[in-house]
């Protein structure tokens, strides 16, 4: 937790300003590093009625994100959660709920974090090296898993959050909506795209043409 604090303070207000240049989104952010039993690694909030992101040292440490590397990714990824929100906000768009709400605004940000930091993204590989690869192996039947889930009612849970896993694997939703993003960016700006406002009639397509093509976990 020491060394996730220490590279919170030298990463953050660098990739801050890679954000905005990066994005070219007018926003505003505190940074809040938070130690508590049961926390995320990063999530949007406001404190004091102003945006902020914070960022639990104890989660992090526990996935293995305290490295340099991994910490400039997450950074990038809260960020990019953060001005998804600015965009919204501004625009009386709104929040969403739901299973394509949450492949969506993982994706998202997902997709931020490869932008703004296209060395250290993928936070997730940090202590798990061979995830992007499987994810891209087994890309056809995660979309598969998740059109599934969703059309019978099951929960999405296991592509979500570190402490769910799917066949071994966590996170793997954040791979599969960022696929999903990136092919929305051939045609769309990032602005665009957060400002989507059928969001299972542009991300079900994307990943019914992928299912097509079947393989296993």
């Amino acid at each position: 937790m020491r060394l996730a604090r220490e590279n919170l303070l030298a990463a953050g207000e660098a990739v801050f300003n890679m954000a905005i240049g990066t994005l070219g989104v007018n926003m505003n952010a505190q940074f809040i590093i938070h130690v508590g039993i049961g926390c995320g690694a990063g999530w949007v909030t406001r404190y004091n009625g102003a945006p902020a992101i914070i960022f639990g040292l104890e989660n992090i440490a526990e996935s293995g994100w305290s490295s340099r590397d991994a910490i400039t990714g997450l950074v990038a990824h809260e960020l990019g959660h953060l001005a998804h929100e600015t965009w919204r906000g501004r625009h009386s768009t709104g929040r969403g709920s739901g299973p394509w709400w949450q492949l969506y605004v993982e994706g998202f940000a997902q997709y931020c974090e490869t932008i703004i930091q296209p060395v250290h993204g993928w936070h997730q590989i940090e202590n798990n090296p061979d995830w992007l690869a499987w994810c891209q192996a087994k890309q056809s039947w995660l979309s598969a898993e998740f059109l599934r889930r969703v059309d019978e009612g099951e929960p999405v849970t296991p592509f979500f959050g570190s402490w769910y896993d799917l066949h071994g694997r966590k996170e793997t939703g954040y791979f599969l909506g960022f696929k999903a993003i990136q092919r929305l960016a051939k045609d769309c700006t990032v602005k665009e795209i957060a400002l989507l406002d059928n969001i299972e009639s542009a991300l079900r397509p994307i990943l019914a043409g992928w299912a097509a093509i079947r393989n296993t976990p």
